[in-house]
């Protein structure tokens, strides 16, 4: 495995997309909603630059698990995290957080969790790591770091907060691209 980032670019990265996210905000008070398991992480870490500032933000988690459209085929006993969202989503803007996007599926499959809970005024789409090779016209608003991948690569990212340390790292990938692979690569 082959680190890609830092700690300290990380956190520089994190504070441009916070940046950007104040300028698309334009004064409105988000909900931060976190795709289990490192896009919780990350949405906690804009939670804490909004501290201080004159914006309030709710947060919530979503649970993909039951909205994959590979589902069927990948996870025998899905392990469901489960959605916290105790918060009114109509007529608000969402800032939906992920660690990386690859193909849009995970995304997509957030986007119907929410509504599932309401409609938003707005979804903004803020990710840390692009990898493309995308399978649905699904494209971040506010992105970190764009990082192209072979088809036998994947990108892991690790937070200290869940990993116990920091970084992006790309690997290959030896599960068949078919299989879903537990843990954090993507």
């Amino acid at each position: 495995m082959r680190k890609l980032l830092e700690e300290n670019e990380i956190t520089l990265i994190t504070e441009r997309m916070f940046h950007e996210l104040i300028e698309k905000l334009n004064g409105q008070s988000p909900v931060l909603i976190g795709i289990r398991t490192r896009g919780v992480h990350l949405a906690k870490r804009f939670l804490k630059f909004f501290k201080g500032k004159d914006v309030f933000c709710d947060f919530g988690t979503v649970d993909i698990t039951f909205h994959r459209d590979d589902a069927a085929l990948a996870l025998r006993v899905p392990k469901v995290k489960g959605t916290q969202m105790n918060v009114n989503v109509n007529d608000r803007v969402i800032v939906l957080f992920d660690d990386v996007i690859h193909t849009g599926r995970t995304i997509r499959a957030a986007i119907e969790e929410i509504m599932d809970f309401g409609r938003p005024s707005k979804i903004i789409l803020a990710v840390l790591v692009d990898r493309n090779r995308r399978e649905l016209p699904i494209q971040p608003d506010i992105l970190g770091k764009f990082i192209p991948t072979r088809k036998d690569e994947r990108i892991y990212v690790k937070f200290r907060e869940c990993d116990g340390e920091e970084g992006v790292f790309v690997d290959v990938d030896n599960v068949h691209s078919s299989e879903i692979k537990g843990g954090r690569g993507k």
